[in-house]
């Protein structure tokens, strides 16, 4: 049961890192945007920059995690950050 767990865990990160880099889920960060946007009374352009920088910035630092593991560690047979 752990070891789902820390199999979904470690792909949830990985596609919320692949998020900022995909022209495919463009579309999926832009939805989120303007329902962030509406939830929270702020413009979807502020939104979606600041989704943008949020999602660009954990990218930067699920690669660097990844590849600190090594390639030996579980998470690096799951993660595309090695790739």
């Amino acid at each position: 049961m752990f070891r789902r767990y820390a199999i979904a865990g470690t792909l949830h990160l990985d596609y919320i890192a692949d998020l900022a880099g995909s022209a495919a889920h463009a579309g999926t960060v832009t939805r989120n945007s303007v329902l962030l946007s509406q939830a929270l009374g702020i413009p979807v352009p502020v939104v979606e920059a600041q989704l943008m920088h949020m999602l660009r910035t954990h990218a930067q630092e699920w690669t660097e995690f990844v590849h600190a593991l090594g390639k030996g560690s579980f998470v690096s047979h799951w993660a595309q950050a090695t790739a």
